[in-house]
Parts: C-alpha cells; structure tokens; sequence
C-alpha cells in the first residue's frame, strides 16, 4: 500500500506594517519580517519512495526517428477552489503598484530569434501545433539554447540557428518502452507539460514530461538526463508511475536532488501540491535505482527552488519550496532528503511570509470566480486566463556569497481596470526577510504570465504576457538595477508585438527567463504570442479588417544584459615565447587576449615586477632580457577588463645572455671504473667481472642490472644538481640488451626515471625491454635542458619475471652541461618562438 502523508495546515495570515508609505512597503526589511509564528512540527511519517518502472541509456538524440505528428488537443489545466476573499469588490488599488516606470534605460535585444510555434521550421522539418497552449520554456548551455513547449523540442546554437529540431518531445523516449515512448493512441492519452532545465554544475540537460492516460488509470512523468554537454546526444532515460494524475510539473536544481512539484487530481473534487526529490546523484551516472522521494500537501501550484549561478547553497541547507498562502501571503516549505536513509528524510511547511497585500488576478463568471480575467483586442475575442491563481515560472535562487536571494512573481490586480505583476525578492531563505517587492503595471494594460530572474550582480530582469482592450497579446520585458530604488521597475522593451487575438481562453501556462551560466550576465527569455492572423475558422473571424484572430500560437525567444554586468575575466593566450624556450637579447612577447566586453590593458610583468603595458590589440611588448641576470624567469601577462576582472597567463623562460663555450661533466664515477663510488645500487650490479661475450664498453668496470631469470628487480641511481645557467644539459649511456627471451611481447624491462629529492617521479625518460636485444652496445641521449636550477635523482631500475633471463648492460654515463662566458650584447636574436 502507497504510504501517503498529506499536511492539512492553512497558514496564519500576520500582516505587519502595511500602513506605511509606499516606499517603506516596497523594500524595508525590519517592516517586511517573517510571520510571527512557530514552525510547523516536521512530517511524522517518511517520504512515499517511487522506484522507476522503466530506465536505460537512449541512442543519441539526433539519431532517433520523428515520430508523427498528433491532432490539436487543448489540454486545461487542473484548478483549485478559489477564496472569496482573494477577490474583494472594487474599487481598490495594490498598495505599492508602481504606476510610472524607472527613468533608467533598459538593456536592447541581443538575439530575437522565432521560437517554436507557427510558421516555424528546422533541420527536422516544419513545426506543427500539437496542444493548446503552448507552454513555452527552455534554458541556455554553454554553446546552446534548448526550447520546449508543451510536447516539441528544438536545440538552437547562441546565434540563433536551430541546429536540430523540432521534433515531439516523445522522440526522446523511442525505443524505451511504456507509456513514456507510446502512449495510448486514445482521445484521452496526452503528453506534454515539458520542462527543460540546463544542470550547470554538472554540464547535463534535464528534459521532463507527463504522460496522462485516465481511460486505464495510468500516469508517468518521465525524465532523461543527458548523458554529456551536447542536447543532442545520449539520455538517461527514466519513467515514474503515479497514482493520479500529475498535472503542471515545474522543476529545479540543487546541488542534493533535482526538485519537482505537481499538481495531482487525487479526487475529482480535491487537487493537492506534490513535491519530489529526484536522486541526481544517480541519475547523472545512469543508476537504475534512482528513485523519488515525495511529499504530499494540501496546497496548490507550488514552486521549487532553481539554484542559478556557481556558488552552491550553504553546506546542509534544505531546499526551499513556495507557494501562494491565503488572505495575502506567501509559503514556503523546507524540504531535508536523505538518499541513505529516506525514513530520516522531511518535509516541513507551509512557514508564512507575510508581504504587502495583494489581490489575486481573479475575475467572476457565472457567480463562480475564474481566471479568465485578461482582455484581448476584438469585438468578442475571449478572456484569456491569469494564471493567477499560481507562482509563475520560475523561482530562481542564487547564492552572492554576503547573501542569498530567491525571487518570485505572479499575476495580480493592480487597480480595478489593469493587471500587473507583482514580484519579490525574498534574502536569507531559512528565515526569510522580504528584501523588496513592486507591482508592475504603469499603464493601463494586463500584465500576466511573468518570469523573473537576477543577473551574477543582482540586476533582475521581468518577462511577461501583455493585452488589453486594445492591444493584441504581445510579449515585454522590464529591468531593474542593483543600485536603483527598492522595488521599482525601469521601462520596457517590446521582444514580440501580437498581431492577432487567441480565440481560445488557455494562454500558457508559464515563460521562462534564464541566465546564461557561462557570463552570468546575458538574460535568456521566451514567450508565447500571436504572430499572424491565420488558422482560424470563418465562424470565429469578427470585423476582421480590424479584428484579427488566430488559432495557432507562435513563440519568440530573445537575449539582452545589463550594462556594466560582466563577471568573466579575460582570456589570455600567450603566443610567444613557448614555456621553457631559451631567450636573449631583445625578446617578442606576444598573446591573444578575448573579452565578452572589453580589455582596458594588458600587463607585462617579469618575476612579479610590472615592466610594460599595451593598451592596444594585437598586444606585443619588446622585453630586454639583458636587465635580469641569465637563468630562469617567469613572464607573467595581466588582462584587466572595465569591470575589474582579470584574466593571466604565464610562461618560465631561460634567459641565456652569454655565450655557450666549456662543457662540464656532472656525474661521479660515470664509467664505474672506481667500483660503486657515487652510486647507488643494488648488490652486485657494479662489477668488473666481466667476458669475452658480455664485456664493458670500455675499461673493466660496467652496471649490470637484471640476467636472473626470476622475479628480480635492480636499481641503479645517482643524485645531482643542473646549474640554473646552463645552456643545456644532455644524458648519455651505452646500453647493451641480452635475453634468453624468445616472446615476441615485453617480458623484462628497464626503466629510466627522474626523480625529485622527495623520491616523486619527475619525468620517465626511456622504457626498455627484451625485445631491444642486440648483440652491441648502443649510446642513447636525453635532453635534461627543461630541468635546469633542479637537483635530480637519475634512476635506472629492472624488473625481471619468472621466465627467461634478460641483462641490461649500461656503462659509460654522463650529464654534460655546457656554461656560459661572454655577454651578447642587446639586440641580437632572442631565439623566441617565431609570431605564429
């Protein structure tokens, strides 16, 4: 039996300090303090654990077929039991409405690009209108921008070029098995309600749906994350069974789970708020015991909180949840999931915050109220719906290190004839502080259907529905500053103009404004609209020389930042000199430094000390390396952009100013003739006794390592210092290979390391083996010239198996090193790498 735990808890409505001025209504945190009241005791029981009733790993995405298109279907959406008292008799005004918008000048479209909708065609072919409404989301990757509306998706590179797509979002599903990959072909079946969210700390996609199929009592969601960066790829794909169905999914990432919250139709007169935690950790790997854990409450249209930015929450904090209390408050849940034990996991809530009044965007009809409450232009064009009875898409939250925010917005009545969006910004989300709140709505039009979001400097960006009387719906866009007012909303921007009405009531459902995770500064956002007046029976055409309708949407997707935000530093790649070159004279330092902004200067600096600055592309400076002594240096270059990042690069080069002459010998003892003298090794490997078949290469001594013909290791090493002034430094032996080994694979071998004065390899120069037999000696050379001003351990080691016997005979060793004498005067070659 399903164990199911429902919080019948209504929240306390304590509203403090509404009687101030505007401005104190708008942004005071000590008027604005939480709710008076205890916390909820935490639920008793634990989570109801959903395991996955399918699970595998998906053919790349851009290589599975298209399924067909489906017939329009116009899916309502679940409702709860409104209050009468969200929806007082007029007339009255929202107490803090912000009738005249912010003087500041609002960021221009960066991208506008036609999303998915009519008219609309890529890769995969024309797009066709599948549901009613149209859902719009999407979020934004590091290379690309992935749209979804309520059963389609397409993948779009930042410049706007669809690059796959669309296709039915149930093409993720092919070949999976179930319901998520072919539901019931009947007039009930639907699928839709997509999500897609882009998980920046892990560089995965999360794409969700639901599956309704109330003929056979049967409800998915299913969930695929992508197995890589590229949308177009792999999935993880996963499908969950509910009870009932599991209507307006919304999703959010945290760093424990990724959170899901439902509406689900548990009797045909009571809908509840679920919320989930999807095992992230698991799902990312593609682990098929990945389950949910979820939660029951009496609320609706609840809201998870979406991590944005790359600071994570603070170590141990739960996950926020929120929602729209009664008689004017707002709610939030906490929830704690343990993946080990889930009986220790809890969800607790509904905790009130109280903010200033406000009046959902509700209207009456019949003597019932509705949200079909926004005005279309054209005689008889039909009411379109509020969605105000709900949090709008999305709740995103970021952590500023000082502080974290989490911001949140929804459809209201700003006075008696308008529509506005009233929104907040939430700070300290464990004891939350209403920080600040506006509501929008300096004309005399509706504003609906929002999606807020905050920049990586704290500026936020507002997107919304807009129509009226006059007005066909169209799609806009409001900012606000960092450092303006509290509460106050700049202009705005128009990202799509309505050309028709929509002749039926359902708008959609939610929009989406994201940021994009690689600058945390470029605002993603789209939007449903109606871009042409087409498709539409005669019998709903009115006047329609002046009144135009449509029946198929259309979606718009745009861009835009806020000036002065810029959080990335600059790129630096130093093009010359190349690490470890040997320079003199006068010596070219070029790079190639890239901004999103703007570099401002470039430092040169030469062991820490600032020598030359360019201010000017292509950045290339003339260092004299005649001022620092020769041997090793470090050249540092420090790209500065307006906003104070910086971006670096480094090489060590040798400066080697005077002239190569006299050549040194640094090993002790290097043809063994004094016995182990400066060596060590193993007992028995140097030795005079010698053959006529295996003498030394010269005199009477030589190391022999290995010729046991058993499992047997030898070393031989010795320790010594390069000069950091050398002109180079070279290795030489002779070594001869003996074996007994008749395999044609490496059966015994000898090993040539480097290693530092902690024993640590340094580098591993040469690997021999029996198969490197010959019947002489050979001399072999390595360049130690990148390990100047370093004090080594040259180590020769043999390993030998059980088998056969291989000796490996070295005699004759040397580092030579060549020092320098005279100066070079300035201006001769530097011996830098060439300008590429």
């Amino acid at each position: 039996m399903r164990q199911q735990v429902i919080q019948w808890m209504l929240a306390a409505c304590v509203l403090a300090g509404c009687g101030g001025a505007v401005e104190d209504l708008a942004g005071s945190e000590e008027t604005l303090a939480p709710a008076e009241r205890e916390d909820p005791a935490p639920v008793r029981y634990g989570p109801q654990v959903i395991a996955p009733t399918h699970q595998d790993l998906s053919e790349p995405l851009r290589d599975l077929p298209v399924p067909p298109a489906k017939p329009h279907v116009n899916r309502p959406r679940l409702r709860r039991p409104f209050r009468q008292s969200w929806h007082p008799p007029p007339p009255f005004e929202d107490p803090i409405i912000q009738r005249h918008p912010g003087a500041w000048k609002i960021p221009e479209l960066l991208l506008e690009v036609e999303g998915m909708g009519q008219g609309f065609a890529g890769p995969d072919g024309p797009f066709t209108v599948e549901r009613f409404p149209a859902d719009p989301a999407g979020d934004v990757g590091p290379e690309h921008y992935m749209q979804i509306v309520n059963s389609s998706i397409s993948v779009f590179d930042k410049g706007g070029r669809v690059v796959f797509g669309p296709v039915p979002t149930r093409m993720l599903w092919y070949g999976f098995g179930g319901p998520c990959a072919d539901p019931l072909r009947d007039d009930d079946s639907r699928d839709g309600d997509g999500v897609i969210r882009y998980d920046h700390l892990a560089d995965r996609w999360v794409v969700t749906q639901f599956i309704l199929e109330p003929n056979i009592n049967r409800y998915h969601e299913c969930v695929a994350v992508s197995e890589t960066g590229d949308p177009t790829g792999r999935y993880h794909r996963y499908a969950f069974r509910f009870e009932a169905p599991n209507d307006y999914p919304k999703l959010g990432l945290w760093p424990d789970a990724y959170y899901m919250t439902f509406n689900m139709e548990v009797r045909a007169d009571l809908t509840i708020a679920r919320v989930c935690a999807l095992d992230r950790a698991r799902m990312l790997v593609g682990d098929a015991a990945a389950t949910l854990q979820c939660f029951d409450t009496d609320s609706f249209g609840l809201l998870p909180a979406d991590l944005d930015g790359p600071r994570p929450p603070p170590a141990g904090s739960p996950h926020f949840t929120f929602g729209l209390g009664e008689d004017s408050t707002l709610e939030m849940w906490k929830f704690h999931v343990d993946w080990d034990e889930p009986a220790r996991s809890s969800f607790t809530g509904p905790h009130p915050i109280s903010v200033v009044p406000f009046t959902p965007l509700l209207c009456e009809e019949g003597g019932e109220q509705t949200t079909r409450c926004v005005p279309q232009r054209g005689d008889g064009a039909p009411a379109l719906d509020s969605l105000g009875d709900v949090l709008m898409n999305r709740a995103p939250y970021r952590n500023f290190g000082g502080h974290q925010s989490v911001l949140l917005t929804h459809s209201v009545w700003a006075d008696e004839d308008r529509g506005g969006m009233r929104w907040y910004e939430l700070r300290h989300p464990e004891s939350p502080i209403v920080y600040q709140q506006g509501t929008y709505a300096p004309d005399s039009h509706y504003r609906w259907m929002g999606s807020i979001a905050s920049d990586g400097m704290g500026n936020i960006a507002l997107g919304y529905s807009i129509s009226s009387s006059k007005l066909y719906p169209s799609i806009r866009y409001t900012v606000r500053r960092a450092s303006d007012p509290l509460g106050k909303m700049g202009g705005e921007k128009t990202l799509a103009r309505g050309h028709a009405s929509f002749v039926l009531n359902n708008w959609g459902d939610y929009s989406s404004m994201n940021v994009d995770p690689v600058d945390g500064c470029t605002f993603w956002y789209t939007n449903m609209y109606l871009n042409a007046p087409e498709a539409v029976p005669e019998s709903a055409r009115r006047e329609e020389e002046e009144d135009m309708f449509n029946l198929d949407w259309s979606t718009r997707i745009g861009s835009f930042r806020m000036p002065g935000c810029d959080l990335l530093a600059p790129t630096v790649t130093l093009l010359s000199p190349g690490n470890g070159a040997t320079v003199r004279g006068e010596v070219e330092v070029l790079a190639l430094v890239k901004d999103d902004v703007g570099v401002i200067r470039v430092v040169l600096s030469v062991d820490g000390r600032p020598v030359d600055t360019d201010k000017y592309a292509p950045y290339r400076f003339e260092w004299d390396s005649t001022k620092v002594p020769d041997g090793r240096h470090e050249l540092l270059l420090q790209a500065y952009d307006a906003a104070g990042n910086v971006g670096q690069a480094s090489v060590t080069v040798i400066v080697a100013n005077e002239v190569c002459g006299t050549t040194a010998q640094l090993l002790a003892n290097p043809g063994f003739e004094d016995g182990p003298t400066g060596w060590r090794a193993t007992a028995g490997v140097i030795s005079h006794i010698t053959s006529p078949t295996l003498p030394a290469h010269t005199g009477a001594w030589r190391a022999w390592l290995g010729g046991y013909g058993k499992r047997h290791r030898d070393t031989l090493s010795q320790e010594l210092s390069i000069p950091e002034g050398a002109c180079g430094a070279e290795l030489t032996f002779w070594l001869r290979v003996h074996t007994t080994e008749t395999a044609s694979s490496a059966r015994d071998t000898l090993t040539v390391r480097l290693l530092d004065p902690r024993g640590r390899t340094v580098a591993t120069l040469a690997r021999y083996s029996n198969l490197d037999a010959g019947p002489d000696y050979t001399q072999r050379s390595f360049d130690l010239s990148a390990f100047r001003g370093r004090t080594l351990r040259i180590v020769f080691e043999s390993d030998e198996d059980a088998s056969s016997a291989t000796g490996f005979l070295i005699d004759d060793a040397g580092v030579n090193v060549r020092v320098r004498s005279t100066l070079v005067k300035l201006g001769e070659s530097s011996g830098a790498s060439a300008r590429p």
